[in-house]
């Protein structure tokens, strides 16, 4: 059915609803008639152009509900035109292939646009795939708590759920639609720190499978972050002054630059490092593998975050009896107990290829005061006092 509105500026406007795609829009299509309303009547300016409008009207109505409306016959030009032409309205499916395709490496790097890939085929496409361009600008309350209703179906963390609503209005705003982003409650909560006591990297590493051991020794002594443990080479390492060079990192199998500038560093190679690195090359040397990378695993293909978390280090946490944490735990590992020895926060800064303003705020209950910890030292677990 449609019929006639005022619009604020005086004009009367023509209003209706139609299916497009399956969905029911509501249209408005404005005229250049003038008219005053009093009650529930309309005085024109011109009464004889308002005839004909009156007419327009119910010709409209009778088409629509004949299921013979044109809309492009009736307004060629229309706010709505484009979700008549041929091909029909761009649909959501349509335009977040054609994002990503565009937020492809180079334009981002591989593991970011794996995650805004897994987000757009987990959450957005199953949901809106069919849905045109121009409902989520209509729609967006609707459009948000059905969202919100499959993430916290699918148990996604309150970041998972700001993260999913930060891409959809990333793909929205290169089509010119603003989508808001709403609050997730502990969204921006920081998680806290999960490290070992020295007790418990001890007890882990005297665990751990022989094999992988120089690994795991490395990364709690040198905290470097898993991903540019991988990218290690030979000629990282200079035996004859003590130092490790690390400029890059591989990150879901592509090897680039470190995470941050400050990344790029040369690292102290101090004597148990040294020696566990020699404990290393003895086992490197009985491996055949065609690539040049320092590590490895047992068949010589080359390692990855993945598999060693998955493989090696949860697994052996569980027959070590520890309390389950996440590999990246080793770094935090480092930075708590070289504090707690009375490192300098600068010096923990440039091993890690961290600003000190960046471990002052992670680990500053762990600075020394006058020979004293500002807050306890970090217990070990219940299990193993």
């Amino acid at each position: 059915m449609a019929y006639l509105v005022l619009n604020h500026h005086g004009f009367l406007s023509i209003r209706f609803r139609v299916k497009v795609a399956g969905k029911l829009i509501q249209c408005c299509e404005g005229t250049k008639i003038r008219a005053k309303k009093s009650g529930d009547t309309f005085i024109p300016d011109d009464p004889r152009a308002f005839e004909a409008l009156e007419k327009w009207v119910r010709d409209i109505t009778h088409e629509i509900d004949a299921g013979e409306f044109s809309y492009l016959r009736h307004f060629p030009q229309g706010n709505k035109a484009k979700l008549f032409k041929p091909g029909g309205p761009r649909v959501f499916r349509d335009h977040a292939e054609e994002w990503l395709k565009k937020k492809a490496p180079p334009e981002l790097r591989l593991s970011t646009h794996q995650s805004y890939t897994s987000i757009t085929n987990f959450y957005l496409i199953p949901l809106f795939g069919d849905s045109p361009l121009f409902q989520f600008s209509e729609s967006v309350d609707r459009i948000t708590e059905a969202l919100k209703k499959k993430l916290v179906d699918q148990k996604a963390s309150p970041r998972t759920m700001k993260y999913t609503f930060v891409v959809l209005r990333m793909m929205l705003k290169t089509a010119k639609i603003d989508f808001p982003i709403p609050r997730f409650s502990g969204a921006n909560r920081r998680r806290p720190l999960a490290f070992c006591t020295e007790a418990e990297r001890d007890l882990y590493l005297c665990t751990v499978d022989p094999f992988y051991e120089p690994w795991f020794f490395i990364q709690f002594h040198t905290g470097m972050r898993p991903s540019e443990q991988l990218a290690l080479r030979e000629k990282n390492f200079d035996f004859a002054y003590k130092r490790i060079e690390v400029y890059n990192a591989i990150v879901r199998g592509e090897e680039g630059p470190t995470k941050t500038d400050g990344g790029q560093r040369t690292i102290d190679m101090e004597p148990g490092v040294e020696a566990a690195l020699f404990r290393w090359m003895k086992i490197r040397k009985k491996i055949k593998a065609d690539h040049d990378l320092f590590f490895c695993r047992p068949n010589g293909l080359p390692l990855d975050q993945e598999y060693l978390s998955k493989h090696v280090w949860h697994k052996w946490m569980k027959k070590a009896d520890l309390r389950r944490r996440e590999m990246y735990s080793t770094r935090h590992t480092f930075a708590t107990i070289a504090l707690t020895q009375g490192r300098s926060p600068a010096w923990v800064a440039q091993t890690m290829g961290d600003r000190i303003e960046t471990v002052l705020k992670n680990y500053f209950h762990f600075l020394p005061d006058l020979g004293k910890v500002v807050n306890r030292s970090p217990q070990p677990d219940k299990r193993h006092p």
